[in-house]
């Protein structure tokens, strides 16, 4: 019976020292969403309608970038010369000035994620469907009625929905097929020759025409984000802790924060793996 015992604590010990052993670097807040490596500096925001940067050399070199109060960030980028543009599902989009985040009337759609197109138009997943810039305004495209998160692949817009990931032309906005049908998916990120698209309890990968899926447990588990290192290792981070797909295996395997959502993660261009909490 003490050997017994003695086995399941050894095993438990293993499981936990496993799901907790990769490096990383975590971002000093909480409840981070998005994180973004932009000319020198990481930036990272919050639920709380910050944005914040610093040089991932010295994370105590942390400043602000912008605020917003009471206005999550779920989503930021750089477009149009250069300039930050962040999304809140809240209250719509926002460039960001001296600290200070500015919209205009035409910029109200509620946007979970925005992305730039290969001729560098921003686009919008937001709760009323999908939008595309057009000089200073946005014009809707495809007739979905919410969208989650968007990219572009091998030409095509790909959007992540409440029944699945749509792909579309992305000029005419014609839809052309869909995956994972009733399926609630809130990811697809396009990285390097792969497409990463994530649903409830799985990761579907994408390249050169062949579609993996992985098991992401446990039950109602969501990828929220993901970021791929030089050596080509997808790591999620999901609603139940962050997570690794092993090609070898239909499974993902978790590598941290077991049961603890994180919902952003990125490999920098060091190879360092930093983590955004959302707790």
């Amino acid at each position: 019976m003490i050997k017994r015992h003695t086995q399941r604590i050894f095993i438990i010990i293993i499981f936990l020292f496993s799901c907790n052993s990769i490096p990383h670097k975590e971002i000093r807040s909480s409840f981070v969403y998005a994180i973004k490596e932009h000319g020198d500096s990481i930036y990272y925001s919050t639920n709380r309608g910050e944005i914040f940067r610093f040089h991932p050399d010295s994370p105590d070199s942390q400043t602000v970038t912008g605020v917003k109060k009471g206005h999550p960030i779920r989503s930021f980028l750089f477009a149009d010369s250069n300039r930050l543009f962040a999304s809140s599902y809240r209250s719509g989009l926002y460039t960001v000035e001296d600290k200070s985040l500015y919209t205009r009337s035409s910029w109200h759609h509620q946007a979970w994620s925005m992305k730039t197109d290969p001729d560098g138009n921003i686009w919008l997943a937001a709760k009323d469907g999908v939008y595309r810039q057009n000089t200073d305004t946005f014009e809707r495209v495809t007739d979905l009625r919410e969208a989650f998160d968007l990219d572009f692949y091998n030409k095509e817009l790909v959007v992540a929905h409440y029944r699945g990931i749509s792909f579309y032309d992305y000029k005419s906005g014609m839809l052309k097929r869909s995956i994972c049908k009733d399926t609630i998916c809130w990811m697809c990120t396009s990285i390097g020759s792969r497409l990463i698209c994530g649903g409830v309890e799985c990761c579907i990968i994408i390249e050169n025409n062949t579609m993996e899926t992985y098991k992401l447990g446990p039950e109602q588990n969501i990828p929220w984000t993901c970021t791929v290192d030089s050596a080509g290792t997808v790591v999620l981070a999901t609603e139940k802790g962050l997570y690794k797909i092993v090609e070898t295996s239909e499974n993902a395997s978790c590598i941290g924060y077991n049961q603890k959502c994180i919902k952003s993660v990125l490999f920098d261009r060091k190879g360092r793996l930093w983590v955004g909490t959302y707790y």
